[in-house]
């Protein structure tokens, strides 16, 4: 099995990382070669391996997170957990499309948004109630729900 070792300085969260080749490694058995979630082998390499931090199974296509550990001399054992990111997100982003549910920047009036923040550049309406066509004093109702374009979700009133 051929593993590439790679080195990277991006956050585990980014989807595309940046990566840097240190190493191609070939002829690799894994310790259980059913285990390709969390692969782990040990390799005898000439060069030090310490700065790897990252991996790629061709096999599997697969990356993964890589955490290196001296064993003795020249031997090294990397352990493994897949980067599901990297792995199924990336390869498939250009396919993906979803709904901005939220945008702190620009409201959106479709969307119940029980975030926004009112800021005193923002236009306050004051709506008066009424019930059977009798006016009610605002005092006596209280909101439940959230202002979306001017209206109110549902308003309920309160009992004195």
């Amino acid at each position: 099995m051929e593993i590439i070792l790679y080195s990277t300085q991006d956050d585990d969260l980014r989807v595309s990382k940046s990566l840097t080749t240190l190493k191609t490694l070939s002829n690799i058995n894994l310790l259980d070669e059913d285990e390709i979630n969390t692969p782990s082998f040990i390799v005898t390499a000439g060069d030090d391996l310490l700065p790897c931090n990252y991996a790629y199974i061709a096999k599997y296509h697969r990356y993964y997170f890589a955490k290196v550990t001296i064993l003795d001399g020249l031997r090294f054992r990397v352990d493994m957990t897949v980067d599901r990111l990297m792995s199924f997100i990336q390869p498939n982003k250009a396919a993906l499309s979803g709904y901005v549910e939220r945008n702190e920047n620009n409201f959106n009036k479709d969307i119940v948004d029980d975030q926004a923040v009112f800021t005193n550049d923002r236009d306050i309406k004051t709506v008066a109630i009424t019930v059977n066509g009798i006016a009610k004093p605002l005092e006596n109702w209280k909101l439940i729900g959230v202002f979306n374009a001017g209206l109110c979700n549902t308003v309920e009133e309160v009992t004195p």
